[in-house]
């Protein structure tokens, strides 16, 4: 069941939706709204999360981390599992252009020119996600948000200690997922930090591949590593959490940018 609702467009706002804004696409039903809206549609979720900024090769991931989050989102909508949406509604418009003939007018010869002009293209509906469910849905993801999305969440986040009837479920076998508290963020950051001192600051392929090759070693957090996509770290309370790539290279930009040369 979906309630359909059409936005109407204003300036103002925070400092924190005016910085989101600008990543937003000029069709985004959300581009002019005065501030936050109640619920985002994916492919705004997906600029939030992954902002197209910093190098091309940094830019050309975002967009294709981007296009990886609208997929797995419209997947959800249409399994059901991210709650009520609203269909927003807004008019697309297009450039429609031409050519006029060459004519005489009153004795006079126009040549021909070229015109172009904005039509409608007719109404186009996007399906737009609360932030409970999504902050569910990002949190069984196995990733946290970034600044764009953790300011539209709000208290929203973290899940676990927010909304403790929509926290993950343990899996069978394994103790329950925590929540990203700080403490547990520091543990993890403190892990990765030593393996990458130890083997003499590599890059991040480095230390991801060293943690590959330390998976489900005595006394080693990391359980398990999948190429490129996660890993599991278990923490000293013996909980477990999927840590996404993309949440790894955020610890390590952290670890290096807090380290001294």
């Amino acid at each position: 069941m979906t309630e359909k609702k059409t936005e109407t467009y204003a300036r103002g706002g925070g400092l924190a939706w005016q910085k989101a804004r600008r990543l937003l696409s000029s069709s985004s039903p959300a581009k002019e709204l005065p501030d936050w809206p109640d619920a985002i549609i994916p492919a705004d979720l997906a600029a939030l999360q992954y902002p197209r900024e910093g190098t091309n090769p940094e830019k050309r991931k975002a967009k294709s981390n981007q296009l990886a989050m609208v997929v797995a989102l419209d997947a959800a909508i249409q399994a059901g599992k991210l709650g009520e949406t609203i269909t927003l509604q807004r008019e697309v418009i297009k450039m429609e252009s031409g050519r006029f003939p060459g004519m005489e007018l009153f004795g006079q010869w126009i040549p021909a020119s070229s015109y172009s002009r904005k039509v409608s293209a007719g109404i186009k509906e996007y399906q737009a996600i609360h932030r409970r469910p999504f902050a569910v849905w990002l949190d069984d993801q196995g990733e946290e948000p970034g600044e764009h999305i953790r300011a539209w969440l709000g208290d929203a986040w973290p899940v676990a200690a927010a909304h403790p009837a929509t926290a993950t479920p343990a899996r069978k076998g394994r103790k329950p997922v925590s929540d990203p508290s700080e403490s547990k963020v520091a543990e993890r950051r403190a892990y990765l930090r030593s393996v990458w001192l130890e083997k003499e600051k590599p890059n991040n392929d480095g230390v991801w591949k060293e943690l590959k090759e330390r998976q489900g070693k005595d006394g080693c957090p990391i359980i398990k590593v999948d190429t490129r996509i996660r890993f599991t770290f278990r923490y000293s309370d013996e909980t477990e959490r999927p840590i996404n790539h993309h949440t790894f290279q955020t610890d390590m930009s952290a670890i290096k940018n807090q380290t001294p040369e």
